[in-house]
C-alpha cells in the first residue's frame, strides 16, 4: 500500500490549467512508475487538496484556544515537498507553547502568538533557503534530473545534498 502524493506551484497548476485526478494518472501511467506497480493494483480514496508551502510570509499559525502544526499550518518544504521535520518540530514547539498558556490560563491567540515566532525563528531560514532552491532550479528542470539520477545512484551525495536544505 502507497500514499502518493503529488506536488506542484499553484502558479503552474492554474497555468496548465490542471485537472488533479488526471495528473495523478498520467503521472502513475508514466513508464518510470508503471514498472514499479504489482499487476492488478488499484488507485482509490483519492484526495485533493491545496497545501500551503511554509515559505509563504506572515501566515497565521495560532489562533483563539488553537495552533496550526504540520501541512496544516503551510510547514511543507517548498524543494522536496517533505513535511515530517517540521511537523515534529511544530509540535514540539506547540505543546510548549500549550504547556505555557494552560499553566497560565490564557489561550488567547495574543498569549498562542508567541508559538508563531517560535516557528519563525526555527524553520524560517531554510524554508526561505529551500525556497530560493526550488524557484532557481524550476527553471533548469535538466540539472534537476541530473541531481536525482545521481543521488540515486549514491546515497553519500543524496545525503550531502539534503543535509545542505
Amino acid at each position: 500500500m502507497a500514499n502518493v502524493g503529488l506536488g506542484m506551484r499553484l502558479d503552474n497548476f492554474r497555468r496548465l490549467k490542471g485537472n488533479l485526478k488526471k495528473m495523478l494518472q498520467d503521472f502513475l501511467d508514466a513508464p518510470f512508475i508503471r514498472e514499479r506497480l504489482h499487476d492488478g493494483y488499484t488507485v482509490r480514496d483519492v484526495a485533493t487538496w491545496q497545501l500551503n508551502f511554509g515559505s509563504q510570509p506572515h501566515m497565521q499559525h495560532a489562533f483563539d484556544g488553537a495552533m496550526l502544526i504540520g501541512d496544516a499550518a503551510g510547514f511543507i518544504n517548498p524543494l522536496t515537498g517533505g513535511g515530517i521535520h517540521n511537523a515534529v518540530v511544530s509540535a514540539k514547539l506547540a505543546a510548549d507553547t500549550a504547556d505555557m498558556a494552560l499553566k497560565q490560563g490564557d489561550v488567547s491567540r495574543n498569549t498562542l502568538r508567541v508559538y508563531e515566532e517560535k516557528c519563525n525563528a526555527e524553520m524560517a531560514s531554510s524554508m526561505r533557503k529551500s525556497y530560493i532552491y526550488q524557484r532557481l532550479l524550476d527553471h533548469f528542470p535538466s540539472i534537476v534530473d541530473v541531481l536525482i539520477r545521481t543521488a540515486s545512484r549514491n546515497s553519500g551525495i543524496a545525503d550531502i545534498f539534503l543535509t545542505k536544505l
